[in-house]
């Protein structure tokens, strides 16, 4: 599963996918094998007989809109384009 945070590296960017990746492995560690982040993107591998692509892409999502919901209130816009699954 890859996560594109930006379409060009900055700081900010690198940032986001620090907490992001932190943030994944905290609530979902039992599915993941491994997470590569990237200058703006973060590539996430998990455990296909535990779970489903369909079903981690699910969680997953669910995880970046819980960061993405918090940085909203907290009034700053992090995500200038839009949050990308794939």
């Amino acid at each position: 599963l890859i996560i594109y945070i930006s379409q060009a590296p900055d700081e900010r960017t690198i940032q986001k996918i620090a907490l992001i990746n932190r943030q994944l492995h905290e609530k979902l560690n039992k599915f993941i094998i491994d997470s590569i982040p990237s200058y703006i993107s973060l590539l996430v591998t998990w455990d296909n007989l535990i779970i489903d692509y369909m079903n981690f892409k699910k969680k997953t999502s669910s995880v970046f809109k819980q960061y993405c919901l918090r940085e909203f209130n907290n009034k700053e816009r992090h995500f200038q384009s839009p949050c990308l699954l794939q």
